[in-house]
């Protein structure tokens, strides 16, 4: 039996059905079952599915500009939350390291006390030195205290990338689910 050009229109996959001709809305109200079998889809029934399809070619493109467009974000926003975590790691690196040597300078002043008359010049370096630690303690600690709270965006940013990733996939796999459900009624 020849198919129709209809036929094969119906039997690309769901994005290529975005492209129907102009003519196919005439088409299908011709629509007549394709087998004379008991289980033959009758003209209520394809033109019901024809509805739904219409409906489901609608949803198809915009389900997978979003699914890109997201992808795109989610790689843009793991790339930066890497780098993010890296230079985190590094300044939290640098506070314990700061920390250290403050720690380590505070003592030594404590033991510099006693010997403070023999050693006045010194502890006066250490005194600057301790400010400059201290400062730098500081400046460290904030920081890294915004680079918390930046990746705590990112994270819900994050999120809510995948989430809409996601629902744009599940949009695309009902379309083709639906897609093929047609073509087996259309084949039969």
């Amino acid at each position: 039996m020849k198919k129709s050009s209809n036929e094969a229109t119906m039997a690309k996959p769901a994005v290529a059905a975005m492209e129907l001709p102009a003519h196919a809305e005439e088409d299908k109200e011709e629509a007549t079952p394709l087998s004379n079998g008991p289980k033959a889809p009758t003209k209520a029934s394809l033109q019901k599915l024809m509805h739904r399809l219409a409906e489901f070619k609608g949803s198809v493109p915009g389900s997978m500009a979003i699914a890109k467009s997201t992808q795109a974000q989610r790689t843009s926003l793991f790339k930066k939350s890497r780098k993010l975590n890296n230079s985190l790691a590094q300044q939290q690196e640098k506070l314990r390291s700061t920390e250290a040597e403050l720690s380590k300078i505070s003592k030594e002043e404590e033991e510099l006390e006693i010997k403070i008359q023999n050693l006045i010049s010194r502890k006066e370096k250490l005194l600057e030195h301790k400010k400059f630690t201290a400062l730098q303690l500081e400046n460290t600690n904030k920081m890294v205290s915004n680079n918390q709270a930046e990746q705590k965006e990112l994270e819900g940013e994050i999120k809510q990338a995948n989430e809409n990733w996601y629902k744009a996939k599940e949009k695309l796999a009902l379309a083709n689910a639906i897609w093929k459900l047609f073509k087996e009624c259309i084949e039969l």
